[in-house]
């Protein structure tokens, strides 16, 4: 058999970059462009600029292909010259402060209207203690007090002359009003006196404990907080001890005036006394009640005075609605809490967060912003996305709960409002509820922010925030298609698809972006340049990436890598430029981190464990390829097929199949070759009576693919016609219906695998690979197996059918070959025949 027409020249088995065809790398512009992506800039340029509902971008393709640098690139050159957006602010809710409020300014207001609020409140803490010390102030306070002065007077003469009629007199002493005889004996009022004294030590001791204080205006005796932080239950228990005083000191002044009275006074008087005392002190009451609601009213009247005209000047500056309305509050509230504007520093240090309430939260401050914002958001949960809640216990009157609004932490989806964000599709969907929040956002064009945590749920929840952001994600090809499958939205709201290529023609164009990519990388790093023939390597490196002689890998962060990798190692040897030597170093130094896997089947294939032959012949038996995907270091090892064929009638039995270890894929390349192409070809007069039982040896984790279909049929094609077949040789190819080769898959690491089994085992120089024909310009072996194939020590032979392939594996024409298959398959249809007939 001549067999030197499949055979490949060594030439053939490895593109070389020719240097001489190019540029000089020292002539190279500076690259600006992401190469080998035309229609994705396109798309991407499209997506971004367009401006309607539903059209955020998604972005797939290879890791490492310039997806992000892209992305940044032509968002930054579309965003410098957009507007930019607004500031956020989030404010106290007087009205519910469980739902803070929302705020837009003009971008750089935020931060300015923060600022004002604190320098407002900050000049108030130090004002407002003085204003009613103020002469026009204390005049106005000073004539209410008069008022209620004069009034009491009037009324204490008036009841005083009645009573005097009666031999009675009005007492007061120590805040208590009761009657006194007009002649009694000074020791009886001493005793009172004491008494009196005990009683009212003790009130003010129950009421200090409590946070109170009795105050005594001239008009009586009412009690108070000491601070605005002391609560209404405490004031409540003061009002009812204050009312048990007075009931006691009653009963205490009408002991003392019984003794004081004389026997044979008229009990008649006495009552009418008692009732004018009684009418006496309502009308006193009443006249304390006005004084001290016109006092409150006149402190409040000044303050809102001295409040007006700040509130005004602010709302005069920013023009905002919504501002204006928030300072109307913010003065009404103020004006209900003075007292604590009049406390000491002291007792203002120990309830500081008091002011919280009036503190402004500004959650998007935009005034370093440059045109549209542009976020990365690399860690996509829920509250780094859409914002968060931190946790409050209480939001009772009163607690520390008036701040809520500022417990608020806005997320990057708000940030990113008139803006772009850049999200990772598959970190976005391993979050919970981040998909669900994120279409509600897009659809909606604002954020609620609300605890996101299933545990827990916060009472507070603010108003809509606004945010019309476009969203771009990025992930891979195979993630869209799940996501267009399963997630119905998806397609409605990313109407824009970007797809990174991982590989480009090989050109001179192309080579020479190669070349300005590198140039560009060693400058922008401060690595060691490369000489052209390091160059040319890389080149070759690229084509590797992609299995091709006519394409070139787009995937730059793996070329980066390599030149980053070959830098470390020219340094190491103080060299000052990276030849093609450091670069082969490099890949062969990856290679080494990541292979030790490889090498234990290597050792196990060695020392016999795995039985592969490289040598003699053998019937039924061949060496088929395959190859382990690692993703660091995908690598091509032998695999033992083996074929016994008997007479029977179930056709092709897949041990791997009934052993539920093979994948769909092999199923189907059993049936073709079974129903294809063996009853294609030998049942076209008569009836198949055929068992043949295929395995793959020494599998244990199941197989797949139809790379094996070439090597199954060969040998069945041996067991059928008692050929052997070349143990020297390996195959791999798959085969349609009419026994026609077609291509497969890594085809570089099977045949690396098998060269270097043969390798380990003895180079008889006769060994090789056949391979279809289609994927001779796949082929991009490494230089030691190129060499070997140069000097004749290891053979490619590329086929285009299964009848080449079985001459080639078993040096016999195929036409005596099929001669032998067919004379066996009649001979085994007959004795099937004839046992049936028995």
């Amino acid at each position: 058999m001549n067999l030197k027409k499949y055979k490949l020249d060594y030439k053939e088995v490895r593109k070389t970059c020719n240097k001489t065809n190019f540029k000089s790398l020292k002539k190279q512009k500076k690259l600006e462009e992401i190469v080998g992506q035309e229609r994705a800039v396109k798309s991407l340029d499209f997506g971004i600029k367009i401006n309607a509902p539903g059209y955020n971008i998604y972005v797939g393709g290879e890791e490492g292909t310039g997806k992000k640098t892209l992305i940044k690139s032509l968002l930054t050159n579309h965003t410098k010259d957009m507007q930019v957006p607004i500031d956020q602010c989030l404010v106290y809710n007087f009205k519910n402060h469980r739902n803070p409020n929302v705020i837009e300014l003009e971008s750089g207001k935020g931060n300015e209207f923060k600022s004002d609020i604190e320098l407002l409140i900050e000049h108030l803490n130090k004002s407002l203690p003085s204003l009613y010390t103020q002469q026009q102030n204390l005049g106005l306070i000073q004539a209410v007090k008069e008022v209620a002065y004069n009034n009491e007077r009037k009324l204490k003469n008036e009841y005083n002359k009645k009573l005097g009629e009666l031999g009675y007199g009005i007492l007061i002493e120590d805040g208590h009003i009761g009657l006194k005889p007009v002649d009694h004996d000074q020791e009886s009022i001493i005793n009172f006196i004491h008494a009196q004294k005990t009683l009212f030590k003790a009130l003010n001791s129950q009421l200090n404990e409590l946070g109170l204080i009795l105050v005594e205006d001239g008009l009586g005796h009412y009690i108070d907080k000491k601070d605005s932080t002391i609560s209404d239950e405490n004031f409540v228990e003061g009002q009812e001890l204050l009312e048990k005083y007075q009931e006691s000191s009653e009963i205490l002044a009408k002991g003392f005036v019984e003794d004081s009275l004389d026997k044979n006074n008229n009990s008649q008087q006495f009552k009418v006394a008692k009732q004018l005392v009684r009418e006496y002190t309502q009308k006193q009451s009443e006249i304390i009640k006005k004084y001290k609601e016109k006092v409150i009213l006149a402190k409040k009247l000044v303050a809102d005075r001295y409040l007006s005209g700040f509130v005004t000047n602010l709302s005069k500056k920013y023009e905002n609605n919504k501002i204006s309305n928030y300072l109307l509050d913010f003065k009404e509230s103020l004006l209900k809490n003075l007292g604590f504007f009049l406390l000491n520093e002291e007792k203002k240090q120990e309830h500081s967060y008091f002011l919280d309430k009036y503190k402004i939260n500004v959650i998007v401050d935009n005034s370093k912003t440059k045109g549209a914002p542009i976020i990365f958001e690399p860690d996509p949960t829920y509250e780094n996305l859409f914002g968060s809640i931190e946790r409050i216990m209480s939001l009772s009157s009163g607690s520390k709960g008036n701040n809520s609004h500022l417990k608020v932490n806005i997320g990057s989806f708000c940030k990113a409002n008139g803006g772009y964000i850049i999200i990772d599709a598959w970190k976005a969907l391993q979050n919970r509820n981040v998909w669900e929040s994120l279409v509600c956002a897009l659809e909606n064009k604002c954020v609620r922010i609300h605890d996101g945590n299933e545990f827990y749920s916060s009472t507070i929840k603010t108003k809509s925030i606004k945010a019309d952001t476009k969203v771009v994600l990025v992930g891979g090809r195979y993630l869209k298609y799940l996501m267009q499958h399963y997630l119905p939205e998806f397609n409605h709201l990313f109407k824009v698809k970007a797809d990174f290529s991982s590989e480009m023609n090989y050109s001179e164009e192309n080579v020479n972006k190669y070349y300005s990519f590198i140039h560009n990388l060693c400058d922008k790093e401060s690595l060691l340049h490369l000489n052209e023939k390091a160059v040319s390597a890389v080149v070759e490196y690229g084509m590797r990436l992609v299995d091709s002689q006519k394409k070139q890998s787009t995937n730059f962060g793996k070329i980066a890598d390599l030149i980053r990798e070959a830098d470390y190692w020219t340094r190491l040897d103080n060299k000052k430029t990276i030849t093609q030597d450091y670069i082969e170093k490099a890949q062969s130094e990856k290679i080494f981190r990541s292979r030790i896997i490889e090498e234990k089947i290597h050792e196990y294939i060695n020392d016999g464990i795995i039985k592969i032959k490289t040598d003699g012949e053998q019937v039924g038996q061949i060496n088929g390829l395959a190859v382990y995907s690692y993703p660091d270091n995908p690598f091509g090892i032998p695999t033992r097929i083996t074929a016994v064929t008997s007479v029977g009638k179930k056709g092709l039995i897949n041990i791997e199949e009934r052993c539920e270890l093979s994948g769909e894929i092999l199923n189907k390349s059993a049936e073709i070759i079974y129903r294809g192409v063996l009853k294609g070809r030998f049942a076209q007069n008569k009836n198949i009576s055929l068992d043949a039982t295929i395995c793959f040896e020494q599998t244990y984790n199941g197989v797949d693919g139809d790379s094996a279909s070439i090597a199954t049929l060969c040998a069945i094609y041996s067991h059928l016609s008692q050929l052997p077949i070349n143990q020297q040789l390996a195959v791999t190819g798959s085969l349609d219906q009419f026994g026609n080769a077609q291509a497969i898959g890594g085809v570089n690491e099977k045949i690396e695998g098998f060269y270097y089994t043969c390798k380990d085992k003895g180079l008889t120089g006769d060994q090789g690979v056949v391979i279809p024909k289609d994927n001779i310009n796949d082929l991009m072996l490494n230089k030691e197996v190129t060499n070997a194939i140069k000097n004749k020590k290891f053979h490619i032979y590329a086929v285009e059918s299964i009848d080449q392939a079985a001459e080639i594996l078993m040096n016999k024409d195929s036409k005596k070959i099929y001669n032998k298959i067919n004379n066996r398959l009649i001979e085994l249809s007959e004795y099937h025949k004839d046992q049936e007939d028995k």
